[in-house]
């Protein structure tokens, strides 16, 4: 999140930069990978997948208009060869990297850290509905994802969690490499 927040210092179409934000992360996780790892072998839930395909069938579904075109432009700039490795960076993070660590830090740990059961539970999803919602720029659509996967981590779990945000992820991702629409994701 906060490599995300220095893109637009360096780069006049912030999401140009994405593949920094890898080269940021992608370390951070291999390090504490002990602490998570056990999440990620968790068997495929179906409920979340299906959960994680409306959130992302929503997501397409309530876009807004196409944006100023910024992105597509400076996409157009790049050579096959920097366009191919800034399109691959953009489908590992956002399918596999930012579901996995906006759910440890979302529901993981601001929603397991509120919830105490009782009233605390609807704070807690609040709380944790809202920050992550925050970020996303698109607040309602954020915050009712938000809200299924505070569900799911409370009812089934975290590693549910993580396979629906996947799924709403890779359902995106997909509309938006069919598409060539980087500002869909």
């Amino acid at each position: 999140m906060l490599a995300g927040a220095a893109l637009p210092i360096a780069f006049v179409v912030p999401d140009l930069g994405y593949p920094l934000r890898l080269l940021v992360v992608l370390p951070v996780l291999w390090r504490f990978r002990r602490h998570y790892a056990p999440l990620l072998r968790a068997g495929p839930d179906p409920l979340a997948g299906l959960a994680g395909l409306g959130v992302g069938l929503g997501w397409i579904a309530t876009r807004p208009a196409a944006a100023d075109g910024a992105l597509d432009a400076a996409l157009a700039g790049l050579g096959a060869g920097l366009l191919g490795l800034w399109i691959a960076a953009r489908l590992v993070g956002t399918v596999l990297v930012a579901p996995l660590v906006e759910e440890l830090f979302f529901r993981g740990y601001v929603l397991a850290r509120i919830d105490r059961g009782g009233a605390s539970r609807l704070v807690a999803v609040a709380v944790s509905t809202l920050l992550f919602a925050l970020p996303h720029g698109r607040w309602l659509a954020a915050g009712l994802a938000g809200l299924v996967f505070a569900g799911l981590a409370i009812g089934r779990g975290l590693a549910p969690a993580i396979q629906a945000h996947v799924a709403a992820n890779l359902t995106i991702a997909l509309f938006a490499l069919a598409r060539g629409d980087w500002g869909a994701i």
